[in-house]
């Protein structure tokens, strides 16, 4: 593909494997915010502007001189999230970069246990918010309505309808009927990247309170100096 689009760097998103329940609940719904903050994910633009290049580091191909041109991984040493950076580089420098989907070529087990979820999505969360603070809460902001919002209005419809209100039933049945909407569209977005059953979708307003408690409590370490941790090291920037 690279030789084929005459691309100058590759980063490839490979199948994730879940085993835990903090996995299932919090890496669908961190992707599915990453997919609407960098079109990147979404679509093949060699082109794309900086700010949307979004990178895997987990599998990354660079032409040799697109990679000496750039300063390679020295020149991002000090970032908690040396490979978006690394992407932004390329952009910088007018090389063609692209990120591919290859969920039938590789597989990855990004975390094995929920404190290593919380450090991983906490550092992703405390890092993008230098990139894109903006874009990210309004997206969190969008999907906050629409994933976890049905769930909100079947219980207000329920509510409504046990204090002896009829019209509780018609917001109960609406929010049901958004509910499943949701869930099918969280679905046919997630299941591809983790292959996860049908049903697990409808957790899905719970996964993403779940990945925005934890991208919260990275912030606020940030925000509060205390840094992030990774694998045993914490890293302020």
């Amino acid at each position: 593909m690279a030789v084929e689009q005459r691309l100058d760097a590759v980063s490839v998103q490979p199948f994730v494997e879940t085993g835990t329940l903090a996995e299932r609940l919090a890496l669908p719904a961190f992707f599915r915010f990453a997919m609407n903050v960098f079109p990147a994910m979404r679509r093949f633009d060699p082109e794309m502007p900086e700010r949307d290049a979004l990178a895997n580091g987990q599998c990354f191909l660079f032409r040799t001189s697109a990679y000496r041109a750039v300063g390679g991984h020295a020149a991002v040493r000090d970032k908690v999230l040396e490979d978006v950076e690394l992407a932004h580089l390329v952009r910088r420098s007018g090389l063609r970069y692209a990120l591919l989907t290859g969920y039938d070529l590789i597989r990855v087990r990004m975390y094995r246990a929920a404190s290593e979820v919380v450090d991983g999505m906490g550092k992703h969360a405390a890092a993008g918010m230098r990139l894109s603070a903006n874009r990210g809460f309004l997206t969190f902001a969008s999907l906050f309505a629409t994933t976890v919002g049905p769930s909100l209005l079947c219980l207000a419809g329920a509510a409504i309808a046990a204090a002896g209100d009829p019209s509780g039933v018609f917001g109960l049945a609406a929010g049901l009927g958004a509910w499943a909407y949701s869930a099918y569209v969280w679905q046919r977005a997630s299941r591809p990247l983790f292959g996860l059953p049908a049903a697990w979708a409808l957790a899905a307003p719970m996964g993403l309170l779940t990945y925005g408690l934890i991208a919260a409590w990275g912030m606020l370490r940030s925000a509060l100096g205390l840094g992030v941790r990774w694998k045993g090291r914490v890293y302020k920037d």
